[in-house]
């Protein structure tokens, strides 16, 4: 049986809103049709929050390829995802850091 902590939320951030946590590259990734347009992808990031949770933060082409910038190897980082601009906007963008 899963547990409560176990369940994973959605994460939803707001302009200039952020969240850390662990980050697996190996890890589970969803794939789903977007509606800002043909051919347009959401991606479904699974990632270990600080809190102990499993937070499920869902984005398109610009998230994906914020951390590909950042995120290299195979082992998991702690990372910070910074939102700025509206949710499904075109001046939406993102800012990943590596935490130490």
């Amino acid at each position: 049986m899963t547990s409560f902590r176990q369940l994973e939320h959605k994460v939803t951030l707001g302009d200039k809103e952020a969240i850390i946590g662990l980050f697996d590259p190996d890890g589970d990734v969803s794939v789903e049709k977007g509606t800002m347009g043909p051919g347009s992808v959401v991606y479904g990031y699974r990632m270990l929050l600080t809190d102990g949770s499993i937070g499920l933060l869902s984005g398109g082409a610009r998230l994906d390829a914020a951390l590909r910038a950042k995120v290299s190897g195979d082992k998991p980082l702690k990372v910070k995802i910074t939102a700025f601009g509206a949710p499904r906007t075109l001046e939406r963008t993102y800012v990943v850091e590596v935490v130490r």
